[in-house]
């Protein structure tokens, strides 16, 4: 196997980060939209073991990286998926687009966690379906929003908290950066 066991793929800075943010997390139906090895699924699992965690992934990979497209490449993050989660209950995969998983009419979660396709127009539309299933004070967190140039997530998590009533959780803002700004950027339903 290739890739590393967790907590190593969300080592560091960005590992401490999440920890010190995950504070605020709290009841007990967590959504995770792209869960790739399922590295952060486990985290989440093993701080919540009770909570029901349902993992969103297409396990094709990202039009944005088609380096990382190869057919085998996929074969292995899948396989490594699976076996990781195959025996906790509380974990459900759904294989399918978040577009698709939103239309689905699942119930609210407390806690999203937004990483999959990293394009503007998908995180918008990730940010707009997880504000439509997201409890009353619970917590979206936006990943890679250091990203600053070009057709990246910050323009769209930018956009959504300036429209939507969010209080911004930025506990941990100053340890997990990349090039002075913050690598992810968690928010608060405040109505």
């Amino acid at each position: 196997m290739i890739f590393p066991s967790p907590p190593d793929v969300l080592g560091g800075p960005e590992l401490k980060a999440f920890e010190i943010n995950a504070q605020h997390i709290s009841g007990s139906r967590f959504l995770q939209i792209g869960a790739y090895t399922g590295a952060a699924t486990l985290w989440l699992h093993s701080r919540f073991p009770e909570a029901e965690i349902h993992d969103v992934d297409t396990w094709t990979g990202s039009p944005l990286h088609p380096e990382q497209c190869s057919d085998r490449k996929w074969e292995e993050v899948t396989s490594t998926y699976f076996s990781r989660v195959k025996d906790i209950a509380q974990i459900i995969p759904h294989i399918c687009t978040s577009n698709d998983f939103f239309a689905s009419g699942y119930v609210d979660f407390d806690f999203i966690y937004i990483d999959g396709d990293h394009s503007t127009e998908q995180v918008w539309r990730d940010a707009l379906g997880a504000w439509s299933h997201l409890r009353l004070g619970g917590i979206i967190a936006f990943d890679d929003y250091h990203h600053i140039k070009g057709d990246v997530p910050r323009k769209a998590v930018d956009r959504f908290v300036s429209g939507h009533n969010v209080v911004v959780i930025s506990d941990a803002d100053l340890i997990a950066t990349q090039n002075g700004e913050p690598r992810q950027r968690w928010v608060k339903r405040a109505n």
